[in-house]
């Protein structure tokens, strides 16, 4: 956290402005950066080549994914970690044991083994091992996002959700908690349905509503098609032109010996975390090296004011 807090100040003191990719982030950012003026642009995607890109057949998707052809599948994308909050949709599945026929496919890298032993261990002692499939990492989401007929994403902290508006693009229902991005994409009732976070009986009662409610849905995911459309390229592009365009109207501000201190408190960092990891040898402690005098960290030192070579 403190390193975290460190590079953040040095872009706040660096940058001519931040550009935050949703409300959400600027808000967190505000914490820590008070110098920079935080712009937001959202992210955007080429909506119309997501949309032409060719689908496999449904029936292979299925297979590959081990469902039976009569199953109602609801997609969750995103990486099996902590914050993405899958063992709150784990716990909401259970209240939802009267869909015989539903199963939840999590589509993501499993970066933290740990809690994916226990999601797994969770599955199983509640018993629903027939609902849930783990697919890793799915670079042709849009092949799962054509079987499915809704998204939940469950994330506890999301700076956007390219997810989401993917979803939204194809037209499928979205349930997603109110997190940072996702209530700046989905206007909740309108394009899709918000909950809280951390709160699994609201996360089933919301998915509860899309799907049992097949006219609700249907509408739902028209809606979110068309607000898909407000997220394209263009809108950032025009966003981010005109962020440059002040910056370049604005007087230069020299930064050299800030740029300078910043960089000499990064090597610090370094060094010391290169202490921390590797055991010092038996002996008395080598001197401390100088860069080569052609190297570019010799010619950062002498550009911004560090130690000399």
């Amino acid at each position: 956290l403190d390193d975290t807090r460190f590079f953040l100040s040095a872009v706040d003191r660096l940058a001519g402005a931040i550009v935050c990719v949703s409300e959400g982030v600027r808000r967190q950012m505000a914490e820590v950066c008070r110098l920079a003026p935080l712009r937001v642009v959202y992210d955007g995607y080429d909506l119309d080549r997501f949309l032409a890109r060719p689908v496999a057949d449904a029936g292979a998707v299925r297979a590959r994914c081990g469902l039976a052809e009569t199953a109602r599948v609801v997609a969750c994308v995103g990486g099996i970690q902590r914050r993405k909050g899958q063992l709150d949709l784990v716990e909401a599945a259970a209240l939802l044991a009267d869909f015989s026929d539903l199963v939840f496919v999590l589509a993501g890298g499993a970066g933290d083994a740990e809690y994916l032993a226990v999601l797994h261990e969770r599955i199983a002692a509640l018993g629903l091992g027939d609902r849930f499939r783990f697919i890793g990492f799915e670079p042709e989401i849009r092949d799962l996002l054509a079987i499915s007929i809704a998204l939940v994403h469950p994330s506890y902290s999301e700076g956007l959700g390219l997810a989401i508006l993917e979803a939204m693009a194809v037209g499928l229902p979205v349930v997603a908690t109110r997190c940072g991005g996702p209530e700046e994409i989905v206007e909740d009732g309108v394009s899709g349905l918000l909950v809280p976070p951390r709160d699994p009986p609201a996360l089933a009662a919301a998915l509860r509503r899309v799907l049992g409610d097949a006219a609700t849905a249907r509408r739902l995911g028209a809606a979110a098609a068309a607000r898909a459309r407000v997220f394209s390229l263009e809108a950032p592009a025009r966003g981010m032109e005109e962020i440059y365009r002040e910056l370049l109207a604005a007087p230069v501000e020299r930064r050299a010996r800030i740029a300078g201190s910043v960089a000499e408190e990064v090597l610090t960092r370094a060094r010391l975390a290169a202490v921390v990891a590797v055991p010092p040898p038996a002996g008395p402690p080598p001197a401390p090296r100088t860069p080569p005098g052609g190297s570019w960290l010799a010619g950062l030192r002498r550009r911004f004011g560090g130690s000399k070579p």
